[in-house]
Parts: C-alpha cells; structure tokens; sequence
C-alpha cells in the first residue's frame, strides 16, 4: 500500500502488486557480498555481511514478465542470533519515479513488511509498507 500528499494535493492510495526478482549466486547474481567479518568465509547471511544489491522489478512471478524497474541498494547482515537483513533500498521505476524503502528483513517470519518512507515522481511523498 502506498499514500501520497501534499498540502495542494488530496490523500491518494494505491495498491500495487510486482514481483522483486534475486539471484544470489553465479554469472548473473543480482546480490553480491562486499564486505563481512574478517576471516570468515564467503557467506551472505553471517553476521556483519554487507550485501549489495541491483534486482528487476517485474510486472509478475516469470522472469521473463514485463520489466517496470529495479530494487538497488544495500542490505547488511545485522542480527547475531537469527539472518535478519537491514535494508535500504530504493525502487526505480522505468518512468524515473521511485519509491524508497527502510527496515529489517525478518527472514524467520512468514509475512515480513518494510516502510516505504519517501519518493519521487509519481509517489511524491510516499509512505507505506511493503510486504
């Protein structure tokens, strides 16, 4: 769900549905590890793992479905007990509109939501959570 406004706008809300498309291992990852814990090896999910990350945005499951943007930014391994992700990322529409997106990647959770605090272009002003 996402709501926008200004003081010269009304409230809008939309609610859009696409899929966020990873591939974390070989010739063609769209995340890779740049940084972790000195002496460890190779490992995307130890604690203290920087990850970058540079994903297709697609209008639905198929990799092959329409493309509408990518997911580009980090995401740091930050929770010793359980792989938990700190994100910081940023939707880029095909348009030049994007929406930005903050919070833990709770992966031990079946539902797991993020907050979308900003954007521009079309979603100037966003705010609300993805799922």
């Amino acid at each position: 769900m996402i709501s926008s406004s200004s003081s010269n706008l009304a409230v809008q809300e939309s609610n859009m549905v696409f899929y966020v498309h990873e591939t974390g291992r070989g010739a063609n990852a769209t995340a890779h590890s740049v940084g972790g814990v000195e002496g460890k090896s190779a490992n995307l999910s130890a604690f203290g793992t920087l990850i970058v990350v540079d994903n297709p945005v697609r209008e639905g499951p198929d990799p092959s479905s329409k493309l509408l943007g990518r997911l580009q930014g980090i995401e740091a391994s930050s929770d010793i007990r359980f792989i938990n992700y700190h994100m910081l990322s940023s939707i880029i529409f095909e348009d030049g509109s994007s929406l930005q997106i903050h919070g833990t990647i709770r992966t031990r959770l079946a539902k797991r939501e993020l907050s979308i605090v900003g954007g521009d272009g079309r979603f100037k002003y966003a705010r609300g959570y993805v799922v």
